[in-house]
């Protein structure tokens, strides 16, 4: 893709997307041939973005042949207004003069076989390709429990997939055998640990309800368990196998963000909670003691070494739809979700 891509990127697609116009009779909803586009469709790739640049984007297609929808790229994000379209089998028709100068008035897609994908080239020769969000996902009828640790913290649980998740963060002070988990409030306290620890964003006990406690790894790698009887913190694998039900990392993040801004920070970007993890924006501790990002992410510990002196883990963000990797040093403090034995 050519240079100043984040700037094209939002431009190619704000000319599609964000063009406002008022409905007109001439232009309704013409499914047809052999795709009906009606429906929500996201992006799960897009050809020619550098390494490192963070992309997403839905488009809402309805029956009555209006649309809107969101782009982001690399910090910035833009929504649509309500705009007119038109399907003629595989042509997709938008109004508005900026499109014309980008894609002309119309849109050839290649769709798939099952109707549950179709793509595009843009002006620069990069291809757009989106997925059906299939609303009879299962994800309506979620599965829930409960399990309560060793303080008698009391936790709600989801199924997703085929594997149990907590859908909060833990509080738990002792470890699974009642022997206590050092709270440690002080920076050099904390930046010198080479044992389990814990802590409250900001050492501010009113965090804790909503946000649960932060963890270094230590705490996470202790034999006495970090987790409830009969669950675990999850490997890097197991959180794998939740990221690819999800969709993969592009998009499986905003089905795991909490809806909203009550606790994430605006704007929370493709935010569905569609599948029920109810991912909430913890912060995170440097190793040297210092807190960052209250209700802007939420990184969250595995139990995967990365080497002897960092630890694997994911995070989201309340700037996209990602759930990206992590490998910091063990002296952290992340959030911990776990998941069922």
């Amino acid at each position: 893709m050519k240079k100043g891509i984040v700037i094209s990127l939002t431009i190619v697609v704000l000319t599609i997307l964000f063009a406002s116009c008022t409905v007109s009779n001439d232009n309704p909803a013409a499914p047809g041939g052999p795709f009906d586009i009606v429906g929500t469709w996201t992006l799960i790739d897009l050809e020619g973005v550098p390494e490192g640049v963070s992309y997403s984007s839905t488009w809402n297609f309805r029956s009555d042949g209006t649309y809107d929808g969101f782009f982001y790229a690399a910090g910035y994000y833009d929504e649509s207004d309500e705009g007119p379209y038109s399907l003629n089998g595989t042509t997709l028709s938008i109004d508005g003069i900026v499109a014309e100068t980008f894609f002309g008035s119309t849109i050839e897609l290649s769709v798939s076989n099952n109707n549950n994908s179709f793509s595009f080239l843009d002006v620069d020769g990069d291809r757009w390709t989106f997925t059906r969000e299939d609303d009879e996902s299962g994800f309506d009828e979620i599965e829930k429990e409960t399990v309560t640790d060793i303080d008698g913290n009391i936790y709600q649980t989801i199924k997703i997939g085929t594997q149990w998740w907590m859908g909060e963060n833990l509080k738990a002070t002792h470890y699974r055998n009642g022997d206590i988990i050092p709270q440690v409030t002080g920076k050099t306290e904390w930046a010198n640990l080479n044992n389990g620890g814990y802590c409250g964003y900001n050492n501010d006990g009113s965090n804790i309800d909503s946000y649960g406690l932060l963890y270094n790894w230590y705490a996470v790698n202790d034999s006495r368990g970090l987790a409830p009887q009969g669950w675990h913190v999850p490997s890097i694998e197991e959180w794998g196998t939740l990221v690819n039900y999800l969709g993969g990392f592009s998009i499986a993040g905003g089905k795991m963000k909490e809806e909203g801004t009550s606790h994430w920070e605006d704007p929370n970007v493709g935010a569905t909670n569609e599948s029920g993890f109810t991912g909430l924006p913890g912060g995170y501790r440097w190793d040297n003691g210092t807190f960052m990002s209250l209700r802007i992410l939420a990184r969250f510990y595995s139990s995967t070494e990365y080497d002897n002196t960092r630890a694997r883990g994911r995070y989201l963000y309340s700037g996209d739809t990602t759930i990206n990797y992590l490998q910091l040093d063990k002296n952290y403090g992340f959030s911990i979700r776990c998941v069922k034995d």
